[in-house]
């Protein structure tokens, strides 16, 4: 992870195959990074 970054947790589906299984990985995502994060940014 970047130095300063927002991160949020998230989940991704995964479908590998011809299965009619749904799975899903969870997974970090990065909201932003490199700025200053106001509150005002948060709430867009």
């Amino acid at each position: 992870m970047p130095e300063g970054a927002v991160v949020v947790p998230g989940t991704r589906e995964i479908n590998k195959g011809d299965f009619d299984i749904k799975l899903s990985i969870d997974t970090p995502i990065i909201i932003k990074y490199g700025t200053k994060i106001t509150l005002e940014d948060l709430l867009r």
